[in-house]
């Protein structure tokens, strides 16, 4: 084959050999015994010194995010005794056993990218084959499909922030409260369209269950995420969950689902929750109009109870809960309010650059993919773990 290397080992002769090339080719056998080790040089786990080659099963060492020991496989084709030196950060170490680099880490991994732990290099007479060795990022970030969506978008019921159970549809009219990206603190969606945030008159509601008036549209807290999000191959960044990387409820920052489920008890409706991926919002052809009327309206009651008697939105039919997507508006950068009965905004947990990933509707598009500034406020839709 192709960038092959094959090599041939005899290990017995049981006669001599033929007199003439014509007669061993008109011989009746062979009369030896041989073994055949290919060697695949395509691939980039070997290295190859003349007539020599070192060879591992694979090209990066991979530990898991809690810590493992995991083993990889060595053969050259001289059959020489090999070495290892190590070059490994502190709680990872390596030694050699039979055929084998046993690799130990102790680490755990917290983080939502992998860890960078160093390298071992192989040596067998003059070939070196340098291995890296990385930990995998903590899969919490990477989290599993959703089991469902909620019924409503997170509104005010009179004592807490709190949102209706899967296949709950009595409230999935309701416009709800609106956040700020990663931010705990629900914010007041109503009034007239174009109308500016007002400490005096707007209130917002703090996680742990208060009413707060007088405060300033600037002091209300929001996530930067980091400017690259380095997804871990397969996965892209419509993937992250990054919201449960920075997850801090002193700060009023994190997941809002997560938090809310928290503040529950552990459970909320009997589900864990957490706020979507991006990637959990689909493609455009998931949704359909749900062909309500899309006009611009002005929102009455702060606790996000308003229903927009238009009921425009677009549901999202082969999903687990069939959810509803209403066109519930957002506020500006600057508290402004804007679009309610025309567009829908929703975060996802998920970030791109120097935006985070929404899904965004209104009567002419649905945009599962798109992105918004972080210091906006939309709507929030949580999903079971």
């Amino acid at each position: 084959l192709r960038n092959h290397h094959y090599t041939i080992t005899i290990s017995d002769v049981t006669s001599a050999g033929s007199n003439t090339p014509g007669d061993a080719y008109e011989g009746g056998g062979i009369a030896m015994s041989a073994s055949v080790t290919a060697w695949n040089l395509a691939t980039q786990n070997n290295v190859i010194d003349q007539q020599y080659i070192l060879e591992l099963d694979t090209t990066v060492a991979v530990l898991d995010y809690k810590g493992s020991i995991i083993n990889i496989d060595v053969k050259t084709s001289s059959g020489k005794t090999w070495s290892i030196d190590t070059y490994l950060t502190n709680g990872v170490s390596a030694v050699v056993i039979s055929n084998k680099i046993q690799i130990q880490n102790t680490n755990i991994n917290p983080d939502k990218t992998e860890w960078d732990c160093g390298w071992i290099d192989v040596l067998v007479d003059n070939i070196k084959y340098r291995l890296k060795v990385v930990q995998e990022a903590n899969p919490e970030h990477y989290p599993t499909t959703h089991n469902g969506w909620a019924g409503s978008n997170i509104y005010w019921d009179g004592t807490k922030l709190t949102f209706d159970d899967v296949n709950d549809h009595i409230h999935e009219k309701y416009q709800g409260v609106f956040f700020k990206w990663g931010s705990l603190w629900g914010i007041d969606p109503s009034g007239s369209n174009n109308a500016l945030w007002s400490s005096n008159t707007n209130v917002v509601y703090k996680p742990e269950g208060s009413i707060e008036t007088n405060v300033s549209w600037n002091s209300i807290p929001y996530c930067k995420p980091p400017t690259n999000s380095y997804p871990i191959a397969p996965k892209t960044g419509r993937d992250r969950h990054y919201l449960t990387e920075v997850h801090d409820p002193e700060k009023g920052l994190g997941d809002i689902c997560k938090y809310l489920t928290e503040r529950a008890g552990g459970t909320l409706h009997g589900k864990k929750w957490r706020m979507p991926t991006s990637t959990e919002f689909g493609i455009n052809t998931d949704y359909q109009d749900y062909g309500g009327t899309w006009n611009l309206v002005n929102s009455f009651g702060s606790d996000g109870k308003f229903i927009n008697s238009g009921k425009p939105g677009v549901t999202k039919a082969s999903d687990i809960g069939i959810p509803f997507f209403s066109a519930a508006g957002y506020r500006s950068s600057i508290g402004e309010l804007k679009s309610i009965g025309t567009y829908g905004f929703y975060w996802s947990a998920s970030f791109t650059n120097s935006n985070a990933y929404i899904l965004a509707i209104s009567k002419v598009n649905i945009l599962p993919a798109s992105s918004l500034s972080f210091t906006l406020a939309a709507s929030v839709r949580c999903v079971v773990e």
